[in-house]
């Protein structure tokens, strides 16, 4: 009889033994895709919860962090760790799925490059772009561009890649839902943000997050929060639909911002919305 055991490890050690430089280097080894990595710790936060990644699509190969908030995941839990609603597309064009009845969110399942990841992620928090601003799509790449003058962001490769890739997630985005404007939002979050789980009033939105953990979502009905939460990988784009999105009945997806509050990380995150009137904006 074939041995069926799962081998596991359990890494341990005082803060800084570097526990969270080997989570990184699991993650980003994509040579053995069938991992399953797991945190715990006894902080009301988990630090490291914007490296783990939870391996649990039904063909175990999807990038979701689930968060057990009673400290248990049954087997059932593990194969449907994906909340209701939400479609996950392996290319950018296969995100058209928002646009379907019964999808509410679409997420780009992508890795970021590990050049550019370990660039932004050593950045001063001072050379972060940030900024708000409504734009024609075609002159946001020129936008983030400027931002990233202004904040002394480093000119180099990688920056170029920032600015080319918030350029093309604009386009995409604009091509999708038809707006003939974007708001364009970059900012470092050192807080909690938007802590409360919430429907955006917009009718379409786009988040990245670049930098730290990604945007937690999950469904709910009435006025709780969901039983079950997720999170986006990083520097994987998320497409919410708004509480001004011709839906009926809603879907009752929810989501928020990471408690991250208190543990010393700063998340780097794009929001872009779709528009219809630059002059109803600020």
């Amino acid at each position: 009889m074939p041995d069926a055991r799962c081998p596991v490890t359990v890494p341990s050690g005082f803060s800084g033994a570097g526990k969270t430089t080997l989570l990184k280097r699991v993650h980003n080894n994509r040579e053995k895709p069938h991992v399953a990595e797991i945190a715990d710790g006894m902080f009301e936060v988990n630090r490291d919860a914007g490296v783990v990644q939870v391996d649990a699509e039904p063909n175990g190969t999807a990038e979701t962090f689930l968060e057990m908030s009673n400290g248990c995941i049954s087997r059932d839990e593990l194969r449907t760790a994906v909340a209701v609603g939400v479609t996950i597309a392996d290319k950018p064009e296969d995100l058209s799925a928002l646009l379907k009845p019964d999808c509410a969110a679409a997420i780009w399942r992508r890795q970021p490059v590990l050049d550019f990841q370990n660039w932004i992620d050593g950045l001063s928090p001072a050379m972060l772009p940030k900024g708000r601003m409504v734009r024609r799509p075609g002159a946001i790449g020129e936008a983030v561009a400027a931002l990233c003058d202004i904040a002394g962001t480093p000119t180099c490769p990688e920056r170029e890649q920032l600015i080319g890739d918030i350029a093309a997630l604009a386009d995409l985005f604009t091509k999708l839902v038809q707006t003939p404007y974007l708001r364009l939002r970059l900012q470092p979050v050192t807080s909690n943000a938007c802590r409360r789980f919430h429907t955006d009033v917009v009718t379409a939105r786009l988040i990245c997050t670049y930098r730290g953990q990604g945007t937690q979502y999950g469904t709910s009905s009435g006025e709780r929060d969901p039983a079950r939460v997720f999170s986006v990988a990083t520097g994987a784009p998320i497409l919410l639909r708004g509480t001004l999105w011709p839906e009926i009945p809603a879907s009752g997806l929810l989501h928020r911002s990471p408690p991250i509050e208190g543990t010393g990380q700063t998340r780097l995150v794009l929001v872009l919305d779709a528009v219809d009137n630059r002059e109803d904006e600020i």
